[in-house]
Order: C-alpha cells, then sequence, then structure tokens
C-alpha cells in the first residue's frame, strides 16, 4: 500500500496545543507544570525547535504519551519538512550531479533550466518519487556497455542517463506498426542498396519503420562516448544513433551492428539487458554478442569481400574505389573507411568520398 503525505505536516506541538486544550491550560499554566519557560514552550508549540530524549520524557510524564511518540512525531515532521524544501540538502544536489551531467542535459533542453525545479526535473526524468539511484545498480549490471579502455573517463552513470532519455524519448514515440523480424532481416540483406542512393537514407527508415522497429537519433552525453544502442520498449526493438562520428561509413556500419542485435539477441533485449556501443577500433576486448554484431555488420556491408579486393594491392587509385564502388553496390565512402580502419590506407587518404549524416538526420527528425 502507498504512502499519503498529509495536506498539512502536523508536528510534536500541534499535539501539545491540543493536549492543552483538552485539560484547559494557558501557555502559562503548561511551562509551569513543565518547568519550562513559556518562551521555551513557544518555541515548542509553533515547532520551532526539535524535540530531545529529556524532553520527550517530560511530555511523557505530562500528557502521557510514550516518549517514543513524540520523538518520532518530530522526526516524521522534520522529515516531511525536508522534503518540502524547494531545495534539498547538498547531499541531495552531490547525488544528483554524480549520476547526471546536469549541464549539458540542461543545454540539450532534456532537463529544465530553473536551479530552484531541478529535483522535481530529476524526479520526473527517472520516474521516482525520491531522489535516491540505488536502483541503478541493478541497470549496471544488466546494461551490456561495449567502452573503449582509451576512454579512460568514461561514465556508466552518464551513460545510464543517456539510456533513460532513449526510454523517454521511446515510450512517446508513435509507432504504427507491429514488429516483423522477417521484414528486418530482408532489409539487412539489401542495407548496401540504401548507401549509394541520393535518398536512401530516408528510404532506409521508411522500410526499418515499416519492420516496426523504432529509430531514434540522439547526441550522446559527455563520458559516454556511445555510438549506438539497441534495446527493447514494450513491444517493439529500438535502434539509436547518436552521431558521435558524423561519417556515413560510421553510421552504416553502426546501423547495421544493432540491426545485429536486434536479430541475434533478442531475448536478451526482452530482458532489459540493453547494448550501448563505442565502435572504435581499440583492441578492447568483446562480448560473444558485440562479435556476432560486428560478423553480422560486416558481411552485410560486405566487408570481408572488399578486404579481399584491396588488400593486396600496393597502391589504391580513385578509379579503382569507384570501380568497386559500383561492383559492390555500396557508397565508396564506406569501402575507404573500411579500408582506413584496417590500416590498408592511411586515415588521411580519400577522405572526400566520406559524407557527413547530421544533418540530413536532424532534417528526417527533428
Amino acid at each position: 500500500m502507498g504512502t499519503h503525505q498529509p495536506f498539512i505536516n502536523l508536528g510534536p506541538g500541534d499535539s501539545i496545543k491540543e493536549d492543552m486544550e483538552f485539560y484547559g491550560w494557558n501557555q502559562k499554566d503548561a511551562a509551569e507544570i513543565l518547568g519550562i519557560s513559556e518562551k521555551h514552550l513557544s518555541q515548542l508549540i509553533n515547532n520551532k525547535i526539535r524535540i530531545t530524549a529529556e524532553m520527550a520524557q517530560l511530555l511523557s510524564s505530562v500528557f502521557k504519551q510514550s516518549p517514543e511518540f513524540w520523538l518520532q512525531l518530530d522526526a516524521h515532521y522534520r522529515l516531511r519538512m525536508e522534503k518540502d524544501k524547494p531545495n534539498p540538502d547538498p547531499a541531495a544536489r552531490a547525488q544528483i550531479f554524480q549520476y547526471m551531467p546536469i549541464r549539458e542535459m540542461q543545454k540539450k533542453g532534456w532537463l529544465g533550466k530553473k536551479t530552484a525545479n531541478i529535483f522535481d526535473e530529476v524526479k520526473k526524468f527517472w520516474n521516482i518519487p525520491v531522489i535516491d539511484f540505488a536502483f541503478l545498480q541493478k541497470q549496471t549490471q544488466s546494461v551490456c556497455f561495449r567502452k573503449s579502455p582509451a576512454y579512460t573517463q568514461f561514465n556508466s552513470n552518464f551513460a545510464l542517463a543517456w539510456l533513460q532519455k532513449v526510454k523517454n524519448e521511446a515510450r512517446k514515440a508513435p509507432l504504427e506498426f507491429s514488429y516483423n523480424r522477417t521484414a528486418l532481416e530482408m532489409l539487412a540483406l539489401k542495407v548496401t542498396e540504401f548507401t549509394n542512393k541520393e535518398n536512401g537514407i530516408k528510404e532506409f527508415f521508411q522500410v526499418l519503420k515499416r519492420a516496426g522497429v523504432l529509430f531514434l537519433f540522439l547526441p550522446h552525453l559527455e563520458k559516454t562516448y556511445t555510438d549506438g544502442a539497441a534495446l527493447w520498449v514494450e513491444n517493439n526493438p529500438v535502434i539509436v544513433y547518436t552521431g558521435r562520428l558524423d561519417r556515413n561509413d560510421n553510421f552504416w556500419f553502426t546501423i547495421t551492428h544493432e540491426i545485429g542485435h536486434v536479430l541475434l539477441h533478442e531475448k536478451k533485449l526482452k530482458q532489459e539487458s540493453p547494448f550501448l556501443d563505442v565502435l572504435d577500433k581499440d583492441g578492447a576486448p568483446l562480448t560473444t554478442e558485440d562479435q556476432q554484431a560486428d560478423i553480422f555488420a560486416r558481411e552485410r556491408l560486405r566487408i570481408p569481400e572488399i578486404l579481399r579486393a584491396f588488400s593486396e594491392k600496393i597502391r589504391i587509385s580513385k578509379k579503382q574505389l569507384l570501380n568497386f564502388a559500383n561492383i559492390f553496390n555500396l557508397h565508396p565512402g564506406i569501402i575507404v573507411g573500411c579500408l582506413q580502419y584496417e590500416k590498408i590506407i592511411s586515415y588521411s587518404f580519400f577522405n572526400q568520398f566520406k559524407e557527413t549524416v547530421k544533418d540530413k538526420l536532424t532534417q528526417l527528425f527533428s
């Protein structure tokens, strides 16, 4: 059964006044009986001072209730007073800043900017009644973080805050189609066709939507370094792209990697174990699931074929790139990204073939 906070916060002073009225005592009478000054009694009646153990014993001897009654009544009154304050104590504020990059979230518009309302904003954001982040310990254990050891400042708390924003947005998004696994499998087989079209991104997301997969474009938060994520919200899979690396090779690999998670790890996603991915190459050990999603993405984007075609070439020309892009029905920027990633060519070569995607995604999803 839920607890209900009274409309009026009654303290020990209110009970003292009731008892005085019952006995027909005025303040002078009660003060003399208790053996305290009228000023002291006035402070007690107006709940200005705390009930000490000694005072609880004294009130018990005069008004009959137990000392524990007076101590608990005072403690509950003080606690309710703290909860009603617009600005809780610094410890609560420190806890919020530990778990959330407040300033950045305010800047992004994810939280209101009024300091006086920050505690209500945070409770609304997490859907919690009080500021207490103990529940996140369980989430930390269930979320599959793929992170780079190069990012020593990675903050799992901030990553969970980003994930909560994803869930909040997903629950607000209208879903016109039920999830269709077969349709998603067919889309994954044809992903290369969309990479080389003028309106390929828009067409890709139209098909993804009809497959019942919700896509969100949501920037990452500081110290999270997240490229993408896959999770399940209610009855539909959700795929997220952050645009951390604003390049079409990163975009298509990340999206295909997350589709791999949805198709290969549906059971785990439905058990509220989302995948948050940082897809930089860094020698970091991968989980079995991440290895599987990587293989899935590489095969769908024909990366093994690209490597076979270029691995033994001493020099690679612009003409060769465009020729193979045509053969593979793949955007040349993806081929360039692949060759750079595998250190077949320098990261300074052929970057003119890469395209940015943030502007297109902003137009589609803003």
